[in-house]
């Protein structure tokens, strides 16, 4: 189930850069979810028309696209190692010669 809700929010922001211009890759998905979050309410209300339905969902392609992130360029961060300070001496040799 998450991984459905997370490719659909996906999609919406697939569309949202499409719609503003904004390549996909700089559209936030924690904007994304909390932009579908607000506007939750207005477009699961009863009766509403389709054709309201397609201009409110405008509404959160805009606010996906208006949290774009900033430009990154020459971010590195690799992942290291932590030793953790352990009373036992590190073993460098086999156990049983």
């Amino acid at each position: 189930m998450h991984l459905i809700v997370y490719n659909a929010i996906r999609l919406m922001t697939l569309d949202a850069a499409q719609d503003t211009g904004v390549t996909p890759r700089c559209i936030s998905f924690k904007a994304s979810t909390q932009a579908l979050r607000q506007w939750e309410p207005q477009l699961c209300r009863e009766g509403l028309a389709a054709r309201d339905a397609r201009r409110l969902i405008a509404s959160p392609h805009r606010a996906m696209a208006d949290a774009a992130l900033p430009d990154r360029s020459g971010r590195r961060e690799p992942r290291c190692i932590k030793r953790y300070p352990k009373p036992y001496a590190l073993l460098t040799q086999r156990r049983y010669a």
